[in-house]
């Protein structure tokens, strides 16, 4: 996984406190434990000037660099925004070039943490996604940058700087996590709320009482201005990727119709099964499912006909293999208050991902797959699907770190209640049923 940190100025004219810049050199240590392959910084003066240092080298040597060291001295005169980003390669090389920020026909630098779902290259022919990402920021935006996510199909938390607009811009979606810690002076940014903690606490920062540490709502765009020394944030709704009603397979070049949804009965009827399921604390273990799985295909009336051919082992029989009983991945439940808080990010409608782990048949043709939040491991994303589309998520890309994506229909509580406890220490496990769901194939970390 990639990670993003920033320090920006409230009060730009100023330039940057000592605080200020040993809280972002802290961050942009720590935040190594994220990414070692490459580290890289872009720093905006007052006067909307932009300096970029970036080597594939880890932080701690890249902070004695004379260029990032030119850069912090700039910061203290005339600083407005110092964002930095740690890469873990997992698509491009590791080299200078690759590393972060990228910076488009002088316009735009742009740092990124997370990965596209497909190929890129037709949004920019280039090695990394990311900087396939900051062409389409660079080609809409400031302008239409709401025309650029609806191309974007990927994972993302980024900030960039357009020197069109002179604006900091800082956005994400549901798959990458960024938070911040508004203080009296400037907004500290950081891809894991507990490094800020670190940082502000080592440096010695004040917070004030009424601070608090956000998740950046995810979908709407921050922009920050600076004018005349006065910085105010304005905020964007951005859309999500468009997907196609169809998808073409692109070896056999038939179009694959979605699987018919759920009628409100038939939806009923699975979540009342699957919620006995769980109460039994059973399931089966896709991993284990997904290795068994080589040869399955779903029946078709061509596997009928063609009596030739061996015949296709089937979901069932293959389930029926599989260690029914095997005890499902163990969740750790979370208490009253964390729920109420975690109930706030996943709003209906709202993104979700999770990792497909565990699998239960509901009848013949219908299953339920569930797994830890992407973000979130405490509470368990669950999902319906079809035998065809469940079918694609155990065989395809055998060696692929299985996400699912899609939106959230709503979430629930089940409590375990003990002896002896009141209702606001009542602890249990947290559901998110998702449903619209698509499959991503993302490796063990994220393409920066």
């Amino acid at each position: 996984m990639c990670g993003l940190v920033a320090v920006i100025s409230k009060r730009p004219n100023f330039g940057f406190s000592r605080d200020e810049v040993d809280v972002f050199r802290t961050l942009l240590m720590v935040d190594a434990l994220r990414g070692e392959d490459s580290t890289g910084v872009f720093g905006v003066t007052n006067k909307s000037n932009v300096m970029i240092a970036k080597s594939a080298e880890h932080s701690s040597s890249f902070i004695t660099s004379s260029e990032y060291l030119e850069i912090e001295r700039r910061m203290f005169r005339e600083g407005f925004a110092l964002v930095g980003h740690n890469r873990k390669a997992t698509r491009g090389s590791i080299t200078d070039e690759n590393a972060h920020p990228f910076w488009v026909n002088d316009e735009v630098v742009l740092v990124h943490n997370g990965t596209f779902y497909g190929d890129h290259k037709h949004l920019a022919d280039t090695e990394v996604d990311s900087h396939a990402f900051a062409h389409t920021i660079q080609k809409h935006a400031p302008d239409d940058v709401t025309s650029a996510f609806k191309k974007i199909n990927a994972a993302y938390a980024t900030i960039w700087y357009d020197v069109r607009d002179k604006s900091v811009n800082i956005v994400r979606n549901g798959a990458r996590p960024l938070y911040f810690l508004n203080l009296a002076s400037a907004w500290v940014l950081c891809s894991e709320k507990e490094m800020i903690e670190f940082a502000v606490k080592r440096c010695k920062v004040h917070i004030p009482t009424d601070a608090t540490y956000c998740m950046l709502k995810e979908h709407v765009l921050m922009k920050l201005i600076n004018n005349n020394g006065t910085v105010k944030p304005e905020t964007i709704e951005i859309p999500t990727y468009v997907h196609s009603t169809y998808q073409v397979n692109k070896e056999t070049k038939t179009a694959q119709v979605p699987s018919k949804p759920l009628d409100n009965q038939e939806y009923a009827s699975a979540w009342s099964a699957l919620n006995n399921d769980l109460d039994d604390k059973t399931g089966i273990i896709i991993d284990q499912l997904r290795s068994s799985s080589t040869n399955i295909v779903p029946i078709t009336q061509a596997n009928k006909v063609e009596t030739n051919k061996p015949t296709p082992v089937q979901i069932t029989e293959i389930m029926t293999a599989v260690i029914n009983d095997m005890p499902i991945e163990t969740y750790d439940m979370i208490d009253n208050a964390e729920w109420h808080k975690l109930k706030e990010v996943y709003t209906p409608k709202t993104s979700c991902y999770f990792r497909a782990k565990n699998i239960v048949q509901i009848k013949d043709d219908l299953f339920a797959i569930y797994g830890p939040l992407s973000i979130h491991d405490n509470l368990i994303g669950v999902s319906l699907l079809r035998e065809a589309d469940f079918t694609k998520v155990i065989t395809q890309h055998q060696t692929a770190f299985q996400e699912l994506h899609g939106v959230v229909d709503s979430i629930y509580y089940k409590n375990i209640v003990e002896e002896g406890t009141t209702r606001d220490k009542w602890s249990g496990f947290g559901f998110v049923k998702v449903d619209d769901i698509q499959k991503v194939e993302e490796y063990a970390h994220c393409s920066c």
